[in-house]
């Protein structure tokens, strides 16, 4: 069956280059780049998110989807200016969806682009989606914050207009937490830290009502849910004695993460963690995403194919649920 990867990150040639000088000053992190690796430093170095850019160029992930029978890719750009100050934002914004435009032209078919915003500017945000919208773009990253700026603060939500206007979904994705510090050892901010921070994120807009405000936004959740499905105990149940104090009408999470304007990936590598999400999710909002290249797309789907999940379950994973959110991408 033909399949569509929605969450890969790919480093357009050059870019890698243009984000240190985008970056020149900074100390939060401070950007290096040598020897074809490009790494961020946070802590004044005590802690280090190093990328290998032969590992996301535009070729590696084109040999990946050859070999693993992946028809498209909705590749997004990296490095995330999101990480950047405010005001340097917006052309290394334009400059990196420019660069991954050109990617989606140079390969006709195999790729599709999902944008990045300068969410701290919230009035070239709302320009920018609407540009790379007339580029072609399908979907914008939504990071876990941008700096300090969360995903619940106020000003994101005319950015969040603009794009339920335009009709671009918005892909919650990680980030390094902001309290990277409180766990900087054993490598827990990359194993652990990341798909946290990015299961708060979600939470906040779940609590917030941003949902609610934006009643034909669609959201895409990676990771299965991250660590949500799991605590649904703990965020939904209300012991009798405080029953009183809740909300009337508060809806469960499960209801909550059941909203049909959220979908899910399925980029946790687990066959027990893939089997509860069919259960917990749902399979008509699960889609394939491998989130390349931390994940290797054969793996991936060998673990999908071990999960339970029906032939007509699987058509959907692979392309017919991308294709209900994204409109026709093949």
């Amino acid at each position: 069956m033909d399949r569509i990867d929605i969450h890969s990150h790919i480093a357009p040639e050059g870019y890698a280059a243009e984000f240190v000088r985008y970056a020149e000053g900074c100390t939060e992190p401070s950007v290096v780049r040598k020897d074809g690796t490009m790494v961020k430093l946070y802590d004044e170095g005590g802690f280090r998110m190093p990328m290998d850019e032969a590992m996301f160029g535009p070729e590696a992930v084109l040999a990946q989807m050859d070999r693993t029978g992946i028809r498209m890719n909705l590749a997004s750009g990296v490095p995330d200016p999101g990480v950047l100050p405010a005001d340097r934002q917006p052309e290394a914004c334009r400059d990196l969806n420019d660069r991954v435009a050109e990617i989606v032209r140079a390969h006709p078919g195999r790729f599709r682009g999902i944008g990045v915003l300068p969410w701290a500017r919230p009035d070239e945000a709302s320009k920018e989606a609407a540009r790379i919208k007339g580029l072609g773009f399908v979907a914008v990253m939504l990071y876990s914050h941008s700096g300090p700026l969360l995903v619940d603060d106020p000003k994101m939500d005319p950015t969040y207009g603009a794009c339920q206007e335009l009709g671009l979904p918005l892909f919650l994705h990680p980030d390094i937490p902001l309290w990277y510090r409180a766990i900087n050892a054993y490598n827990l901010v990359g194993t652990v830290g990341l798909v946290l921070e990015n299961s708060l994120a979600l939470l906040r807009v779940l609590e917030s009502g941003t949902m609610d405000r934006f009643p034909r936004l669609q959201w895409i959740m990676p990771h299965a849910g991250g660590v949500l499905p799991y605590l649904d105990g703990r965020v939904s149940y209300i012991p009798e004695p405080f029953r009183r104090f809740a909300p009337e009408g508060r809806k469960s999470l499960s209801e909550r993460m059941r909203n049909p304007n959220l979908w899910y990936d399925v980029s946790n590598p687990s066959v027990a963690v893939l089997r509860m999400a069919r259960e917990y999710l749902g399979a008509d909002r699960l889609m394939f995403g491998s989130d390349y290249p931390f994940t290797d797309q054969e793996d991936l789907s060998a673990m999908i194919r071990d999960s339970g999940f029906t032939q007509d379950e699987l058509e959907g994973i692979y392309r017919r649920n991308a294709e209900r959110l994204f409109g026709k991408l093949l």
